[in-house]
């Protein structure tokens, strides 16, 4: 992990118990980058995805490095010999160290990237049947766009635990419907500094 100093890291925002390896990187000086939603608002991270999708897609028969980028370069020979393979696990120990090893989890807020654009959003139907329709809608692709060209990101607001690590300098809440806004209001009520509050009018999507 030495040798990762002075980097600059962007991730896709994750979670999960703390390990070694992820210790020994927030002790370095590599600028660290953790973006929601980032395979969506972030270009690395979403090339990063697509390449995986990618394999997915065209790999077959036996799986090892030479055919993993093979798959990759033999259908785009402009990448041929700019992708490469690393195997992360190919040792004991460096599967000890990026294993949890403490019961607690990873500290990640302090590398979250700001803006966070936070969508209000708590539908009558339930969440999980209406979430494509939603992120087919002009608000979702709006705010997506935003925070691309803000170098920032976007996740669903969570009540139960946003207002611990939102800025409310920098961060917007972009609430869907009047209800969703009263909900916020609700939040301001209770003594909580709200981000700046972003309208579907201000996105250029109108009102329904």
């Amino acid at each position: 992990m030495l040798g990762l100093a002075g980097g600059s890291f962007e991730l896709d925002h994750f979670e999960g118990r703390s390990t070694p390896a992820w210790r020994d990187l927030c002790k370095s000086t590599s600028s660290i980058k953790i973006f929601h939603s980032g395979s969506e608002c972030n270009a690395l991270i979403s090339v990063a995805d697509l390449v995986l999708r990618y394999i997915d897609t065209f790999q077959w028969g036996t799986v090892t490095g030479k055919s993993l980028v093979e798959t990759f370069t033999s259908r785009l020979p402009t990448f041929e010999n700019r992708v490469y393979y690393h195997n992360l696990g190919a040792r004991t120990e460096d599967l000890k160290y990026s294993a949890p090893d403490l019961p607690f989890d990873m500290e990640t807020t302090p590398f979250f990237k700001h803006p966070i654009y936070f969508l209000v959003w708590n539908p009558q139907a339930p969440r999980d049947v209406v979430k494509p329709s939603f992120e087919w809608s002009p608000v979702y692709d709006r705010v997506m766009e935003r925070a691309f060209i803000e170098d920032g990101s976007v996740k669903f607001l969570r009540f139960d635990r946003d207002v611990i690590f939102w800025d409310p300098q920098t961060d917007f809440l972009v609430p869907w419907s009047d209800v969703d806004l009263d909900h916020v209001k609700m939040l301001e009520e209770m003594g909580h500094e709200l981000p700046q509050i972003l309208l579907k009018e201000k996105l250029g999507v109108k009102k329904e």
